[in-house]
């Protein structure tokens, strides 16, 4: 009787066990094609964003918040959050834990940082680039088998040729060349230019532009300038086509470059 009994107690304490399991079981989050049950909203650690901008915040490339300042929780591990606000590149930062929310995390963003007509263009051009387009869009205003003579390209407030000038120079000739226009060459440009002293510093303007054109028989002038604007990270070149029989300006145009190293270097060189 003692054995019986002592099997009756096991039989019902399993019973129970499975009992318990099954109710467990029935109330446990369900979840739908093996995605994870939703995060407990109390799970993880608050920490706070703070821009001096509008901002749209992501974490580990998933959108969560948009504003300046904003409260998110995240899990305990690294996370790499972006803060992106109209007008300026996107900031980064990597955080790892322990976590502070006593400590705000920084994107502050700058007026030097800005991104000139960055809602509207993914990027700058490079100035090869833009040469290119320049040209598709004068060669039409141009006379068919007249003369052209590109040059004169200056700063303008330091009225001075650069290095960016010989190279954007080139661009031109090359592109306006190989849409059928004739242009002087530029050996024999250069040995005028060197003549008359008009690489200095001081000694190169527009109206100096039409004299060596004329000098060299040319019919038409494309010449222009760059203007650096460094709050706005870039350089703008304006372009201008004259007939130099009549002196008609025929066409004008300006395009952006990016201040990045190189043009920097060219334009200080």
């Amino acid at each position: 009787m003692k054995t019986k009994s002592g099997d009756a107690a096991k039989l019902l304490s399993l019973l129970f066990m499975i009992f318990c399991i099954s109710c467990a079981a029935a109330t446990a989050p369900k979840t739908q094609g093996g995605a994870a049950p939703p995060a407990n909203p109390t799970f993880g650690k608050e920490i706070t964003l703070y821009s001096n901008e509008m901002c749209e915040y992501y974490i580990d490339g998933a959108f969560v918040a948009k504003g300046k300042t904003v409260r998110v929780r995240v899990s305990s591990k690294p996370h790499n959050i972006v803060a992106k606000a109209p007008g300026y590149r996107p900031k980064e930062r990597y955080i790892q834990p322990p976590y502070d929310n006593s400590a705000p995390i920084d994107f502050t963003f700058m007026m030097g940082e800005r991104v000139y007509a960055a809602e509207s263009r993914d990027r700058f051009l490079n100035y090869a680039t833009l040469a290119g387009e320049m040209a598709d869009k004068m060669a039409p205003k141009i006379p068919d088998n007249a003369l052209v003579v590109v040059t004169g390209f200056i700063m303008t407030v330091e009225e001075k040729r650069v290095s960016l000038s010989s190279r954007f120079e080139g661009e031109l000739v090359n592109n306006l060349s190989g849409l059928g226009k004739r242009l002087v060459e530029r050996e024999r440009l250069d040995a005028i230019l060197k003549e008359k002293a008009l690489t200095q510093t001081g000694h190169f303007d527009e109206e100096q532009s039409e004299k060596i054109g004329k000098l060299v028989g040319g019919d038409i002038l494309v010449t222009g300038s760059f203007e650096d604007h460094k709050e706005e990270q870039l350089v703008r070149i304006n372009v201008r086509v004259i007939d130099l029989k009549t002196g008609a300006l025929l066409f004008a145009t300006s395009g952006d470059v990016e201040r990045s190293g190189d043009i920097v270097e060219l334009l200080f060189r």
